[in-house]
């Protein structure tokens, strides 16, 4: 059987790292990703309810949906990566791995539980403290856990309340399930903003604008 490797640590990356040959004798060497974003709607309602003394009370119900549109669909050779998407910024994927025309492997993005890293590059300490603000609002809204690569932060208790893991701006370790940069990022040897981080640009864009790129343009897309 085959074992695919689904890689969000920097974007999102798709590796069939086993073959086998047995298995895959008389079929196709190639296998298709479909990728999808997924809109997650949820609704609040009051309902009044009463119970056999005659006591009423209101309770806030919620009800929630999921719909997904499609993105992208790309082959790649058996052995080798796919990238999907190049985007950096966040995405709630919804990813079907399609092997000799028959549905092999589903995933969807799930942040729950686990942890999720931010390497911040700020122009200031007043830039971060503004990213710090937004990525405890994500934290709570994810109810994930939050890994932070940024000297500064690194080198202070002042947001340990956000941050569970702290690590030098360059550190090499990738030991999380998503990670995100957020900064302002460039095409090479150019000006032009890289719109694989900055899907709308970077004219006229604050502190909160940097991160809300990263983290909401598919929210504010909806």
């Amino acid at each position: 059987m085959h074992n695919f490797t689904i890689d969000y640590t920097d974007g999102l990356k798709i590796e069939n790292n086993f073959r086998d040959t047995k298995f895959a004798e008389g079929k196709e060497s190639h296998y298709t990703v479909k990728t999808y974003f997924c809109h997650k709607k949820i609704k609040r309602s009051l309902q009044t309810h009463s119970d056999q003394l005659g006591v009423t009370a209101t309770i806030e119900e919620l009800e929630s949906s999921l719909s997904k549109t499609h993105l992208t669909t790309n082959c790649a050779d058996l052995g080798f990566w796919t990238k999907p998407s190049f985007v950096k910024f966040f995405v709630p994927y919804h990813i079907d791995i399609y092997y000799n025309a028959e549905l092999y492997q589903s995933d969807t993005l799930d942040c729950k539980f686990k942890l999720v890293n931010f390497t911040l590059h700020p122009k200031d300490d007043r830039e971060l403290y503004t990213w710090m603000n937004v990525i405890e609002n994500f934290k709570k809204q994810m109810q994930c856990d939050i890994s932070i690569k940024n000297d500064t932060v690194a080198s202070t208790t002042e947001f340990d309340h956000v941050a569970d893991v702290k690590y030098k701006t360059e550190d090499a370790n990738k030991q999380y399930y998503l990670g995100l940069h957020v900064g302002r990022f460039y095409q090479s040897n150019s000006q032009n903003p890289d719109v694989n981080y900055h899907p709308t640009g970077l004219h006229d864009k604050n502190s909160l604008d940097i991160i809300n790129d990263i983290l909401y343009y598919y929210t504010t897309i909806i």
